[in-house]
């Protein structure tokens, strides 16, 4: 599966995001994953401790307009648009499993975010993505760490998720993935911009993939 990064959701409202900084109210930390209900309750920090499930068949790349929080997205995933204007990011959405809750009940959630920390996330991983041999497995993904981006003078830091197996998908990524983001946004003509210098991308140290195994307790929990 070939991502193109640009360079030359479960039946649920809980959603699924990458926090660099701490939040206003103490509750999330620098530095991790999170989830949260759509409407800003139940917040709570994401036990990495067994890691997630991306669904692949759910992912979508694009363009997110930093003011209105607008998204246009690309046609598939194997072609960048052309960024409409200064003030879009892009980003990504994607569906994920999260493992089972407390009361036994399998937890999913949409992962949509745009930025330099979301998106150097995927570009780490998509190599890795690269490596699958059989469309109907997906990758279960761990942090294994954090980088740290740097570009004019703005400095952040991504996870750098690894794969660890590939399984079936879950049954629990049957159901419609959440829509939390408005219907996309018909794509406009580009508007000629001034040639800006690239943006220098994150060296990442290549990562071995993972051979598709059975994997029983991650069939399970997920």
């Amino acid at each position: 599966m070939q991502i193109d990064l640009g360079n030359t959701g479960g039946g649920s409202d809980l959603y699924f995001a990458w926090s660099q900084r701490p939040s206003n109210d103490g509750i999330i930390p620098p530095l991790c994953f999170y989830t949260n209900k759509a409407q800003g309750a139940d917040k709570a920090v994401f036990d990495h401790s067994r890691g997630f499930v991306i669904d692949l068949t759910t992912l979508k790349t694009g363009w997110k307009q930093k003011i209105t929080h607008t998204w246009e997205w690309n046609a598939n995933v194997s072609q960048m648009a052309p960024k409409p204007a200064d003030d879009w990011q892009k980003g990504f959405s994607v569906q994920v499993a999260l493992g089972k809750g407390a009361d036994g009940n399998p937890i999913t959630a949409l992962w949509q975010q745009a930025g330099a920390g979301a998106w150097d996330a995927l570009t780490h991983l998509s190599p890795q993505i690269a490596h699958r041999t059989n469309d109907q497995l997906v990758p279960v993904v761990e942090l294994s760490g954090t980088a740290n981006g740097t570009y004019n003078g703005m400095t952040w830091t991504y996870p750098l998720l690894t794969i660890t197996n590939w399984i079936s998908r879950p049954s629990s990524l049957s159901a419609p993935a959440p829509q939390i983001a408005t219907a996309p946004a018909p794509i406009a003509a580009p508007v000629a911009q001034p040639v800006a210098a690239p943006i220098p991308q994150p060296v990442a140290q290549p990562v071995a993939p993972v051979a598709p195994v059975a994997a029983p307790d991650d069939g399970d929990f997920f």
